[in-house]
Order: C-alpha cells, then sequence, then structure tokens
C-alpha cells in the first residue's frame, strides 16, 4: 500500500485527500495545524490525520518522513517553503498551493 501525505486540509486539500482515500491501494493521511480542519477531514473521508505546525520545515520532514508521495495543499503564505522542505526531504510532490515568490528562484 502506497502512503500520500497531504499537507492542508482546508477546502482544496480535504477534497484531494478524500477523493485519494477512494483508492484502496493508498494509505491517505492529511497534516494540518487545526484539530476542527482535521476533525472535518477525518469525518468526511477515511483517512488518517495528524497535527502538525506546516510553517515549520522541521515538522513537514517529520510529516512526509513515511510518505511514498505528497500533496502540497497549504495557504499560498507557506507555499514555498512547504516545497522547499519536501524537496530537501527528497520525495515526490503533487502541489496546488499558490505562492507569490516565484518557485524556480
Amino acid at each position: 500500500m502506497k502512503k500520500v501525505a497531504v499537507l492542508g486540509g482546508g477546502l482544496v486539500g480535504a477534497v484531494i485527500a478524500r477523493d485519494l482515500a477512494a483508492d484502496p491501494e493508498l494509505a491517505v493521511t492529511v497534516h494540518d495545524r487545526s484539530e476542527d480542519v482535521l476533525a472535518r477531514v477525518k469525518a468526511s473521508a477515511k483517512v488518517g490525520t495528524r497535527t502538525a505546525d506546516l510553517s515549520s520545515a522541521d515538522e513537514i520532514a517529520r510529516a512526509v518522513a513515511d510518505a511514498d508521495v505528497v500533496v502540497g495543499a497549504v495557504p499560498g503564505f507557506l507555499g514555498r517553503n512547504m516545497l522547499r522542505a519536501v524537496i530537501a526531504a527528497g520525495k515526490p510532490i503533487a502541489d496546488i498551493s499558490f505562492s507569490p515568490e516565484d518557485t524556480l528562484d
């Protein structure tokens, strides 16, 4: 079974997690700092949840450590740093997060 870490459980992240969780070959875990967000996600889909401060590169590294693939769905102000942390962890990522900075820098 492949492990998917979804970073951010807001409106878009929750939909992504729900869609991915429909695949029986995927184990999906949503990471977010908000317990309320995680409770809503868990109520609507068969996913694991973990509290994580996604503004911290160390916490992102822990969140993705055992993931086979990562989905980035964080707010724009977190986007670039989240992407850098996931790349530094050596994980493949599909990122839908907006970033006001040039991500090619």
